[in-house]
């Protein structure tokens, strides 16, 4: 039997991971502990299903490394291989639930995408956010916001 987080219990630790950061940058311990709080999320967005609603984004992919899914057991696709790949690897969340091209840049224009239609993405890795900004919503590509 699969165990895997609630969706309350995702989004309290997703809210709380996204909430301002009032800490210290300069105190090891407070550091440290965001870090901890970091791999905390991290780990229940990975363990969680695609298209689990955590807070006001979506879990639009997640999934394995080619090595990983070479190295586990039994026959790709079959339930025994999917079992023994455990949790996702990296999980890429979107604020409209929709894909992101994350390898990719927008060549729609600037015209085309104004800033306030950008759609929200977020990518996590068992370190935590690994990447987040703003994609298309034409092309679905990554935008430039800066």
């Amino acid at each position: 039997m699969e165990i895997t987080p609630s969706t309350t219990d995702v989004t309290a630790l997703y809210e709380a991971f996204t909430a301002p950061w009032t800490g210290d940058p300069f105190d090891t311990a407070a550091c440290a502990a965001r870090g901890a709080q970091a791999r905390q999320v991290a780990a229940a967005i990975l363990a969680a299903r695609v298209s689990t609603q955590v807070g006001h984004m979506t879990i639009v992919a997640a999934g394995w490394s080619l090595e990983s899914s070479r190295q586990a057991a039994g026959d790709p696709g079959s339930p025994e291989w999917y079992a023994s790949l455990g949790s996702h690897e990296d999980a890429t969340l979107t604020a409209d639930g929709g894909y992101v091209a994350r390898d990719l840049w927008c060549r729609c224009g600037d015209t085309a995408s104004p800033a306030g239609n950008w759609v929200r993405y977020e990518a996590f890795t068992a370190d935590g956010m690994a990447a987040h900004g703003f994609a298309c919503p034409h092309c679905r590509c990554l935008t430039q916001t800066g």
